[in-house]
């Protein structure tokens, strides 16, 4: 159950994942009521820093790292449930206690989001590697599946909230449909 006290919070993210998540927002529908403002908020908290990242007004890649870092230290002040100005955070923070979210996970995400903005290409295979195994504690169940790391990890948060996991990827090729 929600505290009265945070209602606005998680209507906040249920209003932001409508407004940028539609497949998301009707999705969530099928989860079980109690659950559906828990994945509200992990969509919240997850797309507050995406925004930071892909979509900046007016603002330098130090600007941005900044922003995400500031959200890195709401995130963890939320998690000790102590307050923060972001009501996504507020929502957030008590999604993670309830739902046993790790701040771990949470904050491997953010430092997955900041360094999509700090690094474009990786000069070795070695730095590859290493920027793999850094986050293969995050998500060792979805890291075979692919993706972006924040993808990875956003699924391995989804599945600590209550979520199914990822669906399978189809077995056959793109196109090839069936004999006739």
């Amino acid at each position: 159950m929600i505290p009265p006290h945070l209602l606005p919070a998680y209507e906040e993210c249920r209003r932001i994942q409508q407004h940028h998540g539609k497949t998301y927002y009707f999705s969530t529908l099928l989860f079980p009521k109690d659950v559906r403002p828990h994945v509200n908020a992990l969509y919240g908290f997850v797309r507050y820093p995406d925004e930071l990242v892909d979509n900046p007004v007016h603002a330098t890649i130090p600007e941005r790292c900044r922003a995400v870092r500031q959200f890195r230290m709401q995130t963890i002040q939320a998690h000790a449930n102590k307050s923060v100005e972001n009501p996504i955070l507020h929502a957030f923070g008590h999604t993670m206690r309830t739902m046993g979210i790790q701040l771990k996970d949470a904050l491997d995400f953010l430092d997955a989001m900041e360094s999509d903005l700090t690094i474009s290409r990786y000069k070795t295979y070695a730095e590859l590697q290493r920027a793999a195994k850094a986050t293969a504690p995050v998500t060792p169940r979805v890291r075979a599946e692919g993706g972006s790391t924040a993808e990875r990890v956003r699924q391995r948060l989804l599945e600590q909230a209550g979520a199914p996991p990822a669906a399978a990827p189809p077995t056959r090729s793109v196109g090839a449909g069936p004999r006739r």
